[in-house]
């Protein structure tokens, strides 16, 4: 509750990595007014796959839950952006779920990046993979017409509320 990740930096070496990283039995896990800003991170120089984002969440179970509600992810990155490419990573700069049922209500998710060693087939915002599902309603996302902020392995992994969602610019001023 209340919690601000601002500026983090990493390079993952064990696969996985993330400004947050929700993994094994850590279902029940809840952020309320919670803010994930400016993180970064990316594939190790030692190659190999690898899986990360600003909130990474791989649950013990596909049934394991986890709740955000009023939070904003926003411009953050995952993958190398200089040209080099060290691994695959499949990671969004926003949300990535590997594993686990993920409720995102009243949230603002925008302006997150993935860079060259990013797989293709991964969302810039929200990436969800095989054996999960994540639940929008209510929340801010660059945009539902093509897979490139939001990303389903299958139709079945991204539920959205569609009514309920607002789409476009966040309109977020800077200093």
């Amino acid at each position: 509750r209340n919690c601000r990740f601002v500026g983090n930096t990493g390079t993952m070496r064990a696969g996985a990595g993330g400004a947050v990283r929700l993994e094994g039995a850590c279902g029940g896990s809840a952020f309320t007014n919670c803010l994930w800003v400016g993180n970064a991170d990316w594939p190790s120089r030692q190659g190999g796959a690898s899986q990360s984002a600003a909130l990474s969440i791989s649950l013990d179970s596909v049934t394991s839950r986890v709740d955000l509600k009023n939070c904003t992810i926003a411009y953050n990155l995952f993958g190398a952006v200089d040209g080099e490419t060290h691994g695959v990573g499949y990671g969004p700069g926003g949300i990535s779920v590997n594993k686990g049922d993920v409720s995102v209500r009243d949230s603002i998710i925008f302006g997150n990046k993935k860079g060259a060693s990013a797989a293709a087939d991964c969302g810039t915002d929200i990436d969800v993979r095989t054996n999960s599902v994540v639940h929008l309603a209510y929340c801010l996302v660059p945009t539902l017409d093509d897979a490139s902020a939001v990303h389903g392995c299958t139709a079945e992994c991204v539920d959205i509320a569609t009514n309920t969602m607002v789409t476009g610019d966040a309109l977020f001023v800077s200093p």
